[in-house]
């Protein structure tokens, strides 16, 4: 694998989460943090291009 990268946040507090890895692409790691506040989290990627 080659090419990595991380997302950032891929959705709001209280927003739906939808992502999608592109074609020749593989989620390879996630990262989350939780508000007890909001009772929700939010998520980011990590992606890499498939050799």
């Amino acid at each position: 694998m080659s090419g990595c990268y991380s997302t950032g946040w891929t959705n709001e507090w209280d927003g739906v989460q939808n992502y999608r890895v592109r074609d020749g692409y593989a989620m390879v790691g996630v990262h989350s943090v939780h508000d007890n506040t909001r009772q929700d989290r939010r998520f980011e990627y990590r992606i890499c291009k498939i050799n």
